[in-house]
């Protein structure tokens, strides 16, 4: 069955690199904050770079929620 396959998949995976590679991920939010900031900054927006580091991550995990979950969440 396909659940049996899936769990073949995921029965060796090590979550070590899968650990790393997410902490990677998320430390690219801060250079992408920070020219942000300093955009804002020049536009005569006084952004706190924090502001906007939690903007840029909200926005990041709504990008990938599933469709369906808005469906459920607006019940």
């Amino acid at each position: 069955t396909r659940w049996s396959a899936m769990a073949d998949l995921v029965a060796d995976a090590r979550p070590g690199p899968l650990l790393v590679v997410l902490a990677g991920s998320c430390l690219l939010l801060v250079p992408n904050s920070l020219f942000w900031s300093l955009t804002l900054r020049s536009l005569g927006e006084d952004v706190a770079t924090g502001t906007v580091l939690n903007a840029s991550a909200r926005t990041l995990l709504a990008r990938y929620l599933p469709g369906g979950v808005w469906y459920a969440a607006g019940r």
